[in-house]
C-alpha cells in the first residue's frame, strides 16, 4: 500500500467513524449539563431532534471532530511510514528467493 493510499484509507475511515459517532458525543455532552442530569441518552437525542431537527445531532462539533481526527490519523500514518522505513530494516531475503 502506498503512502497516499494509507492517507486516504485512514482519513476516510476516521471521517466515517466520526460522522457515525458524533450524535453520541452530542448526547454525552448534553448529559453533563445540570439541566439534563438523570435524563436518558435516548430522551436527550429525541429532545434535540424535536427542538432543533435531526441534523442537530451531527452539526455541533462535527467539523472540529473531523479536523482533529484527520490531522491525528494523517500525522500518525506519516510518522509510522517514515519511522518504519528508518527503524526496522527487513530481514535479508532467503538465498533461494528472487528479490
Amino acid at each position: 500500500m502506498t503512502l497516499v493510499q494509507e492517507f486516504l484509507a485512514g482519513g476516510g475511515s476516521t471521517a466515517a467513524v466520526s460522522g457515525v459517532l458524533n450524535p453520541l458525543d452530542v448526547v454525552k455532552t448534553r448529559r453533563q449539563l445540570p439541566r439534563f442530569g438523570g435524563t436518558s441518552g435516548v430522551a436527550i437525542a429525541r429532545a434535540v431532534a424535536a427542538d432543533h431537527g435531526l441534523l442537530a445531532l451531527w452539526t455541533p462539533g462535527l467539523a472540529a471532530t473531523l479536523t482533529r481526527e484527520l490531522v491525528y490519523v494523517e500525522e500518525s500514518c506519516c510518522c509510522a511510514a517514515l519511522s518504519g522505513a528508518a527503524l526496522w530494516n527487513p530481514l535479508p531475503p532467503h538465498p533461494g528467493t528472487r528479490v
